[in-house]
């Protein structure tokens, strides 16, 4: 779903919850960012929908390097080249089409910190599926967008991990010979990216990191993109799930003070008869008075409780 869709449909989102519609607003009294976050962190625990997009358009990414045999895979490839363009510095991100636009997301929420280029990483086991210069399988990125002067020496471009490794060590084979320099510098430096790299006779396999099995989920992704952009608030939210959820809305925007109190709205700026209490007509309606000091109020718990048994 493209970005702009999601915001659309966030903003319809929030206007039902406050019970707005097209032809009529009503006040906004808290954030809808605020109510979207975990109650944890101080709201409802709704969650957005444009992190869920988000976490959708990462399932495509993968995909892609999950399941490389797939048939739509590997026409993707064909087109954006071995990592299907979410590696590298490709153009296909700046397009119009609609691929271009999930490697724009990706690459947004990388940029922006949201999350870390070796979230998606490749846990190599005997090596024999993995493509020693153009998988990401050692650090955040693939070794030849990292070394790219080496990566064009390479004598066997797709050559994978277990071609180049034997036991005595790593098998270097170069189109020509290194007379110095950067060049050498840099394969110093790769040899001590590599380290203490020892193959195993497992199979080689992607992982996502947010997932506990290693498996990708759209709700892990989505609850972590949340917890990142979404505020924290001053208080934890209380929720009952014995009584409606109605009343434990209500319960949080009243410990909030945000609700349609008289006073309230005065200081809002609204033009109202009297700031008196509507109920009783004795003191001016704030929150406590209406809640806690009220004459009405106070009959109508001492009714609740000894309904209850508590009195």
């Amino acid at each position: 779903m493209h970005i702009g869709i999601a915001k659309k449909l966030e903003a319809i989102h929030s206007k039902f919850f406050w019970g707005a519609t097209s032809s009529e607003k009503k006040m906004v009294w808290i954030k809808w960012d605020q109510v979207l976050a975990k109650r944890e962190r101080g709201g409802l625990d709704i969650g957005s929908l444009v992190s869920f997009n988000l976490a959708l358009i990462l399932n495509w990414k993968y995909r892609v390097f999950r399941y490389p045999n797939l048939l739509w895979v590997r026409l993707l490839k064909t087109g954006y080249g071995a990592n299907g363009g979410f590696y590298g510095r490709s153009r296909a991100a700046i397009g119009t089409s609609p691929w271009s636009r999930v490697l724009a997301a990706a690459n947004k929420l990388e940029v922006a910190g949201v999350l870390m280029k070796d979230t998606l990483y490749k846990q190599v086991g005997n090596d024999r599926d993995t493509i020693f210069w153009d998988d990401c399988w050692v650090g955040d990125c693939p070794l030849a967008v990292r070394f790219p002067r080496l990566a064009a020496l390479e004598a066997h471009r797709d050559c994978t991990v277990a071609e180049k490794w034997s036991d005595q060590g790593w098998c270097w084979t170069w189109q020509r010979r290194m007379v110095g320099g950067r060049t050498l510098s840099s394969l110093d430096e790769l040899n001590r990216v590599l380290g203490d790299f020892r193959c195993s006779e497992e199979g080689d396999v992607w992982r996502w990191k947010l997932s506990d099995n290693g498996e990708f989920s759209v709700a892990d992704t989505r609850r972590w993109i949340d917890d990142i952009v979404l505020p924290t608030g001053a208080k934890c939210t209380r929720w009952c799930a014995y009584v409606p959820r109605k009343v434990n809305i209500f319960i949080w925007r009243m410990r909030l003070h945000r609700l349609p109190i008289r006073v309230t709205l005065s200081e809002k700026g609204m033009e109202i008869n009297s700031i008196l209490c509507a109920v009783c007509g004795m003191s001016s309606e704030t929150m406590s008075h209406l809640f806690c000091h009220c004459e009405v109020t106070l009959q109508v718990w001492a009714a609740m409780f000894r309904h209850g048994g508590r009195v």
